[in-house]
């Protein structure tokens, strides 16, 4: 390819690459004969007859028949050489995605982008297009916050004469996809499939996080049966109309959604209106999950282990009195205000105004609780030696304020919920757990000088993970609401120490995670201005590489870490002073279920 092809595609100037997919690169481009910018997808095609060009030329064809302001529209086809394009308005603005991740968009707006969206699909599905790959990527908005979908690259044209799409293969993406979906079957899809990806969006819409996340298998097996957070788990306070439209649209069964996407742009606006949404089948549409779930024997007994979950999160919903069943010592004032049902809430006015002592014995009673009534251990031996202590659910306050001493730009301060118990290390992994065979002298060290692609893979196959930052230092601060666990300040430790030493242990029996080594968390560093972090992330203004390290260490200015500081290393890179400290999940005391991390705790804002 020339230097003159690289910039030149028939009467379009190359100007600048804006994104790419599966089906081609995108660049914004100038329209050298109608003298505008435009948007310009490419592809390169082996001749004018593959499958893979016909279904780009489907693709610009689909949207041509869509006259429709909130659907792309496409200006002219052409072909340079092997280099097959077609020409699109230039949307000048951001991705959906990018607008949930800025923070971009409140409530009304929030609705107002659905109504719209759900409006457009429908009149695409009445013109016979069903899109398959519905996601807050493949939705531009543009300087007025108006959406426009894009990306119609797989699909479904139901007048299509000849068959493009293959059979039996999924399309679309892993985590916006219905159910039927990820069968693979295309006779399965309709109309509703779409409907169900506007269901997901939609939930991330509303809790700017994903409705699944994990490995593509995991997240595949969560959509299949059904295993999602409602959104009143996450957002207390939204309208119970939207949750109820949002679980609609992301029923399980096809026959159980919205019949078409009118009737779900109708009742958000019901909800825009301060009107009441007509309910229907909502018995069967909880009895859904279930149904279908069995029909999957295959994932029966994950979904065994998913429900014990459910029903132990039922059972401390509904039925833990806060007055007549509390911890030990705590006053009954204090549980009425801390305790909501599901969980503490440590960022309570009243239990902030607690003393440090009083908190940590507080906090102390309510794991041992927690374990009683959940009926596991407060703390097991692995089958590798590790000592693992059970953290009990909560919400708290994350990071710092900006006049807290010693503040970092990128330690934001924001409430943070934990919804679902786990256990972590007591202690770092020692050099004798890390290798059984050792000769090391000092085998109840920390491991340390060893890459976080090392540990996690120790991680991965003992049945473990390493923490996210928000489970790193939620077990950290374990209810206090001191810079460090142990109070205001911290004696300096300038050595390393057997990982038995209980130095500072806190309320919940966690020991060292101020002192001996720095820990790998499993969060990657983003760089961002003045975003607020999300479940996953850490943010930093520096541009992004590695991941996260917590906690203090015995070198230098490493020696007096509170349970805020974060920093980052390469992944491949290892120090003396790093190590790690593994977390559990639930169902692995149900029998030894380690890829089936049910209780992964859920994060909101």
């Amino acid at each position: 390819m020339t230097t003159e092809q690289e910039i030149r595609l028939g009467h379009y100037a190359v100007i600048e690459e804006v994104g790419r997919g599966g089906m081609g690169i995108v660049y914004k481009a100038q329209d050298l004969k109608l003298n505008r910018i435009v948007a310009l997808k490419v592809m390169v095609g082996e001749n004018a007859q593959s499958a893979a060009v016909q279904r780009f030329i489907r693709e610009a064809k689909t949207i041509a028949k869509l006259n429709h302001p909130n659907i792309i529209n496409v200006l002219d086809v052409g072909w340079e050489g092997n280099y097959y394009f077609f020409a699109m308005d230039f949307i000048n603005g951001c991705s959906l995605d990018d607008a949930i991740g800025n923070r971009l968009l409140t409530y009304n707006s929030t609705l107002e982008i659905l109504v719209t969206v759900a409006k457009a699909i429908d009149f695409a599905h009445k013109n016979g297009v069903i899109h398959r790959d519905l996601k807050p990527a493949n939705v531009m908005l543009d300087s007025q916050k108006k959406p426009i979908i894009m990306d119609f690259g797989v699909a479904l044209s139901l007048d299509e004469s000849v068959q493009l799409s293959r059979s039996n293969v999924m399309v679309g993406t892993i985590g916006y996809m219905s159910p039927e979906q990820l069968e693979g079957k295309r006779g399965h899809v309709d109309r509703r499939s779409d409907i169900y990806s506007l269901g997901v969006i939609m939930y991330k819409m509303l809790t700017r996080r994903d409705a699944f996340f994990g490995t593509s298998a995991q997240i595949i097996n969560k959509v299949r049966t059904g295993q999602l957070i409602p959104l009143h788990k996450i957002k207390g306070n939204l309208p119970k109309d939207l949750q109820y439209i949002c679980s609609k649209a992301m029923a399980n069964n096809r026959n159980h959604r919205y019949a078409n996407a009118a009737e779900m742009a109708r009742d958000i606006q019901l909800v825009q209106q301060g009107k009441k949404v007509k309910r229907k089948d909502s018995f069967f549409m909880k009895f859904a999950v279930v149904r279908d779930t069995l029909k999957h024997k295959k994932n029966l007994h994950s979904y065994v282990l998913w429900l014990v979950v459910v029903i132990t999160g039922f059972i401390l919903g509904a039925n833990f009195s806060p007055v007549h069943d509390m911890p030990h010592n705590w006053t009954t004032s204090l549980w009425s205000d801390c305790w909501n049902g599901h969980y503490v809430d440590f960022s309570a006015k009243k239990w902030r105004e607690l003393s440090l002592k009083d908190q940590q014995l507080y906090a102390r009673s309510y794991q041992t609780w927690y374990a009683n009534k959940v009926n596991v251990p407060q703390e097991f031996v692995h089958k590798t030696g590790v000592m693992m202590i059970l953290i009990p659910p909560g919400k708290f306050i994350m990071g710092s304020s900006p006049s807290e001493k010693g503040h970092q730009k990128h330690e934001l301060e924001r409430e943070e919920t934990i919804f679902a118990p786990y256990y972590i290390a007591k202690y770092e992994i020692s050099v004798a757990q890390w290798d059984s065979d050792t000769k090391e002298r000092n085998k109840l060290h920390p491991i340390s000088n060893i890459t976080w692609e090392e540990a996690r893979d120790f991680c991965v196959a003992n049945g473990m993970l390493l923490p996210r930052e928000v489970e790193w230092e939620y077990a950290c601060r374990a209810g206090t609401t001191t810079p460090f666990a142990t109070g205001n300040d911290l004696q300096t430790s300038r050595s390393i120490a057997n990982v038995t030493n209980e130095q500072g242990v806190n309320s919940w029996g966690c020991s060292n995670m101020h002192h001996n080594v720095r820990e790998w968390c499993r969060d990657k560093a983003r760089s961002a201005k003045n975003v607020k972090p999300v479940v996953g992330d850490a943010y930093f203004k520096l541009p992004s590489q590695g991941n996260i390290m917590r906690g203090g260490s015995w070198g230098g200015k490493n020696n007096k870490k509170n349970c805020r500081s974060a920093a980052r290393f390469s992944s491949t890179r290892a120090r003396t002073n790093i190590g790690f400290r593994p977390i559990l999940s639930l169902s692995y005391l149900v029998n030894k279920q380690p890829n089936i991390f049910l209780s992964t705790p859920f994060v909101t804002e």
